[in-house]
Formats: C-alpha cells, sequence, structure tokens
C-alpha cells in the first residue's frame, strides 16, 4: 500500500490541483459490479468520460483540444466489511491544452456547484443503466425503471448477496442483519452537510467535495494511500468473550452503532465475499494517464538521478528502469513517521552492518539490546528485525 502511493504521488501525478470524485452505486448494481468484470469496467469507462467532459466543457465548441484524465481505484468494501464495490476517481482538477507555441498549458477547473454535481450524476445514472439495457443485465420495466435480469447465482454469488445487504450469509441465523453493537445515542445528522457537493438520484451517489492544491504533495499521497487501502484494518479487529469476532467502526453509523460483530465462520464468508476475480486490475489509469497518451511522458514527474541503492543504507532513488525503486528506510518513515537511518542518541546517520533472516537469532539479539538498555525503541519492529542498525562508529556485535 506505501509503495502504491508513493509511487503514484512520485512518479505519475504532475504537481498540478486534483479533486476526488467517488461514485456509489444502487445495491443491485453493486452484485453485478461485483460479478461481471465487464460491468465494472464498463460502469466505471461510463463515469470517467461524462466527468471528462465536465471538466473541459470550457473548450468544447473551440478549435483548441483540451486534455485531462486521471486515476481510478476501484474499492470492493464498506466500512463493515461488507461487499460494497464504488470507484474513487482522482482527477485532475483542471486540463491541459497547447497554446500557440505548441507548449502544453495547464487550466484550473473552477469548484463545480451542487447542482452541476447533480447534472453529472444524472447524466452518469442514465447512460449505465442505457448501455446495461443493451448488453443484456437489465431490463427497462415502465413502472418500476430497471430491474437485472436473471441472474445464475452461485454459492460465492449467494455469499456476496448477502454481504452487500449487511445480511448473514451461514449459520442459523442465515438472512437476518448482521449485529451491531450500538455504543453511542443516534444522530439525525445526514452523512453529508447541506452545503457539500454530493448528489444522488436512482441509487447512484456521487460526491466531489474533496480538492488537493498543487502545493499540497503529502496531502495528495495521503489520499493515495487512503484510496488503495486493504479493506482490512487489523487494530479495529478483536475476539468477544465469545469467541465471536468484533470489527470497530472507523466512523459510526446514524443509529449509533460503533462495531459489528460476526459469528467466525460468517467472518470468513465476508473476507470471501470480498476477493476480487481473479486478474481484476483495481487501479485504472485513463485520460492523459492512459499508457497511450500523447502528453504523458510530458507531464508525469521526471525520474531522479541519484546513486545506485544497492550501496549501503536503505538506498537511494535510481532513474531509468529502477526510477519507481523506493527504498525499504523512506517507506517505513513515510508511513511510520520514523526515520530508521538516523540514530536517536547522536543523530548520526546508520548503516546496515548485517542481515538475519533467521527468527531465534533476531530474538535473543533483541532481547540482549534490551537488557544492555542499547535498543532503539523508536525503530519500528519491523525495521529492527529486517537488519541490524548501527552508528559509522560503532559495530553491534551478535551475541553468541
Amino acid at each position: 500500500m506505501a509503495q502504491t502511493a508513493a509511487n503514484l504521488a512520485d512518479h505519475v501525478l504532475p504537481h498540478q490541483p486534483y479533486r476526488q470524485w467517488v461514485l456509489s452505486l444502487p445495491y443491485p448494481l453493486r452484485f453485478l459490479a461485483a460479478r461481471e468484470p465487464e460491468v465494472l469496467s464498463v460502469t466505471l469507462a461510463i463515469a470517467q468520460k461524462i466527468i471528462q467532459s465536465f471538466i473541459t466543457a470550457d473548450l468544447a465548441h473551440s478549435d483548441q483540444v483540451a486534455r485531462t484524465g486521471g486515476i481510478a481505484v476501484v474499492q470492493r468494501f464498506g466500512s463493515a466489511l461488507n461487499l460494497n464495490p464504488h470507484f474513487h476517481i482522482l482527477m485532475l482538477d483542471g486540463y491541459y491544452h497547447q497554446d500557440v507555441h505548441g507548449k502544453l498549458r495547464f487550466i484550473q477547473s473552477k469548484t463545480p456547484s451542487k447542482d452541476q454535481i447533480q447534472t453529472v450524476c444524472i447524466k452518469i445514472a442514465q447512460a449505465v443503466a442505457k448501455k446495461l439495457e443493451k448488453m443484456g443485465y437489465l431490463v427497462s420495466d415502465l413502472a418500476h425503471g430497471h430491474y437485472l435480469s436473471n441472474q445464475d447465482v452461485d454459492l460465492l454469488g449467494d455469499l456476496q448477496s448477502h454481504s452487500i445487504t449487511y445480511r448473514i450469509a451461514v449459520g442459523p441465523r442465515r438472512g437476518q442483519k448482521v449485529f451491531q453493537l450500538q455504543l453511542l445515542p443516534p444522530s439525525d445528522e445526514p452523512v453529508h452537510g447541506s452545503h457539500d457537493p454530493c448528489a444522488n438520484y436512482a441509487g447512484f451517489n456521487l460526491h466531489a467535495g474533496l480538492k488537493i492544491g498543487s502545493k499540497r504533495r503529502d496531502k495528495l499521497e495521503k489520499l493515495c494511500r487512503y484510496i488503495s487501502r486493504p479493506p482490512l484494518a487489523h487494530a479495529r479487529l478483536s475476539m468477544t468473550e465469545n469467541d465471536k469476532v468484533s470489527y470497530r467502526l472507523k466512523t459510526p453509523f446514524r443509529n449509533g452503532a460503533t462495531h459489528v460483530i460476526f459469528e467466525t465462520e460468517d467472518f470468513i464468508a465476508k473476507l470471501a465475499a470480498l476477493v476480487p476475480p481473479p486478474r481484476a486490475n483495481l487501479i485504472r489509469y485513463f485520460g492523459v494517464f492512459a499508457p497511450a497518451s500523447p502528453i504523458r511522458r510530458d507531464i508525469v514527474p521526471k525520474p531522479i538521478q541519484s546513486e545506485n541503492p544497492k550501496q549501503g543504507g536503505g538506498g537511494k532513488r535510481v532513474s531509468g528502469k529502477h526510477s519507481n525503486y523506493i527504498p525499504w528506510a523512506e517507506l517505513l518513515k513515510r508511513v511510520f513517521m520514523s526515520d530508521v537511518e538516523k540514530c536517536s542518541r547522536c543523530g548520526a546517520k546508520v548503516k546496515v552492518v548485517a542481515v538475519i533472516n533467521e527468527h531465534k537469532i533476531i530474538e535473543r539479539i533483541l532481547s540482549h539490546q534490551q537488557k544492555t538498555g542499547r535498543f532503539n525503541r523508536a525503530i519500528p519492529l519491523s525495521a529492527a528485525t529486517t537488519g541490524l542498525l548501527s552508528s559509522p562508529t560503532r559495530r553491534t556485535t551478535p551475541i553468541a
């Protein structure tokens, strides 16, 4: 996750403003998108095209060519480990076009109004319904809109349908709602404020409230880490006294629920429902970031020229075919805010003097370091078990 977020921020996304567009689907389409990769791809392609058209609308009737683009990350999970395929689309908040001298210029877009986002949401919903009806996945009904055509549901599909609707899939309580532990009073406040740029239409939900300026690269990397995160946060997972699985919600529900409780068998079923199909690409590049884009090479950040990463320490970034390499020490610093290459006692730069992979030897060395008071408590355990770190003037001697 840290490697993906760092690569996006350092090697793909240019220094321009960005806006996050989050598109959620109605319940029937969530089931289709989870089972049919074609439905997922078609829905995302339509959303990308309509959002790009909205951003470049200023030059739609001129001779100049406006180019924009972004990165779409497919998330298959909700906050309660429920199956919820939706899209986080990180778009350029503007577009490129060539001036009279052939030089690329970036024009920033205006902040979209709530009515404009509502219009975009309606266009996406109508275009997706029309396309899926043409493909045979939806059937039109004048009285009730659209409904799913006959779908063969296998065992995995049964688990997925229960996960989408927050219901128990296996066991004696099959079909009932997942148990929620309510530790807070219910709240009547809406999920999004009245002035929030959020739109709803026919079960589709579109949010475009988060904008990141061109100079906030730290915030951009944090957002990349958020949208590419895994579905399960181990820190919020625990076992109850009666051997049930408790998962703490990051944000309490409106009914006051703070935890969801699963039977162990149903918890495994929930995890199985979240597994994407084989060879499913969850990160999509489009527009100016697509591999075939004629201006991609001109806008992405240039590789950093530096020394070989194999020469001591955590390594430096390199150019050429290894330009996407990010040293392990830098990744630890970005994620855990701990510089493992800096001695906590004297501030000098440390280096790797040995690499040990045997678990028993690592435990003995760390135990000895703790007893002698020489163990650096600021270094995460993952970093300490990767290698022994020492300052250049003092070599660590393993105990016999």
